[in-house]
């Protein structure tokens, strides 16, 4: 679980070999999140994030390598 501010309900964030790619509610958009940045970093360079809101900040996060 984390706690952050971003707008939408279910975040993911995929670093791959192709580039990096954010979609906040299945809609692909520009920017990020840092909190979600950091815990894939954790996982390799490659790596996918997703977040989904639990309520308010909550968040409950899977993260895993590619």
């Amino acid at each position: 679980m984390a706690s952050f501010r971003a707008d939408g309900d279910e975040l993911e964030l995929v670093s791959g070999e192709a580039g990096r790619s954010f979609t906040v509610d299945g809609e692909r958009v520009f920017g990020s999140v840092p909190e979600l940045e950091r815990i894939g970093a954790s996982q390799g360079e490659h790596h996918v994030v997703r977040a989904s809101r639990l309520d308010g900040e909550a968040w409950e996060i899977e993260a895993d390598p590619l």
